[in-house]
């Protein structure tokens, strides 16, 4: 395919369940990755060197169906902006390079930022740290805030599907909410937005992920990531079937097919277990130039045609 599929086509391809149409799909996606973008693949462990901060410790009001909380378990706690500013200066002493600051979300599926401003600011003022902030729903007085304070990224969740926005976070909004943010996030200044599409999110199937494709093409973002439902033990979601390899190849196939010079990554939310080298080698056979913390099992097969560059940064840096 030398052009950018229609808006028709691309729904057809995310149709595609035959494997062998699939492959094929992901050898055409792989010669558009490697003419644009050539072949080094950019490798990203974050670590201590870029740890992930909760700005509301282990809590959070909402209650969605994949996550349940179980992802602030292993952030590092700072409930108060001088909290805040401790954590960072300590990470700063210690050599790190810079920070995610998350959190649980409000009811209504933001973050409490506004207190944190003139602690954002002392950071980026005191320490050489790199901000990569995840944010959720946010106001636009908030955004140009964030965006005054210079940080270095903004990741926020996008997705296609009212059905799975109400059903899989328990939220009363629609995909047009999420486009606006996405607008008022880039009217803001904010440098860099990376919108992040998980694969599978609406019980293990494609729902919607063509449309967010097509918001994140037609608002000409340079960069997105792709997460992919991992059904985790103690959530309502534990016993769904985690999408394939192929599915979430397939996704990033299309996205690559739609979208030649945009930066994919394939993030850090993503199946366990025997199939996740799986997933990381069809994921940058079909397109993603960036990835966080590839299988060694997915690098050995792929070493003789890519090249591997690491950074101890998350991916959206």
């Amino acid at each position: 395919m030398n052009r950018s599929p229609s808006d028709t086509e691309i729904e057809e391809l995310l149709g595609i369940v035959d494997e062998k149409l699939i492959d094929e799909l992901i050898k055409i996606s792989s010669s558009v990755t490697k003419k644009n973008w050539g072949n080094t693949v950019h490798c990203y462990y974050p670590g201590r060197l870029f740890p992930s901060i909760s700005i509301t410790g282990k809590e959070c009001s909402m209650k969605c169906e994949h996550c349940s909380h179980h992802y602030l378990e292993g952030m590092i706690p700072a409930e108060t902006p001088s909290a805040l500013v401790e954590v960072c200066m300590k990470l700063n002493k210690e050599g790190a390079l810079g920070c995610l600051i998350s959190g649980g979300f409000t009811a209504d599926a933001s973050l409490p930022f506004q207190k944190f401003i003139p602690a954002l600011q002392e950071i980026k003022r005191k320490t050489k740290l790199t901000i990569n902030l995840h944010t959720g729903f946010i106001s636009e007085d908030v955004a140009k805030k964030i965006a005054a304070v210079g940080v270095d990224a903004v990741s926020v969740d996008l997705v296609g599907d009212d059905e799975s926005i109400q059903k899989v976070y328990g939220l009363n909004k629609s995909v047009s909410d999420y486009v606006e943010m996405l607008k008022l996030l880039r009217a803001s200044g904010v440098k860099n937005v990376d919108p992040h599409i998980c694969i599978g999110l609406k019980y293990g199937e494609l729902k919607g992920e063509g449309n967010a494709l097509k918001i994140i093409r037609d608002n000409g973002f340079s960069s997105l990531t792709f997460i992919a439902l991992n059904p985790t033990k103690g959530t309502p979601m534990q016993n769904v079937k985690a999408p394939s390899p192929r599915m979430i190849a397939k996704v990033i196939s299309v996205a690559r097919l739609m979208m030649p010079m945009s930066s994919i990554s394939l993030g850090c939310m993503r199946p366990t277990g025997a199939i996740r080298a799986e997933i990381d080698y069809l994921g940058i056979l079909a397109g993603a130039n960036r990835i966080v913390v590839p299988t060694q099992a997915s690098i050995r097969r792929l070493e003789k045609e890519y090249h591997f560059e690491r950074h101890q940064t998350c991916c959206v840096l």
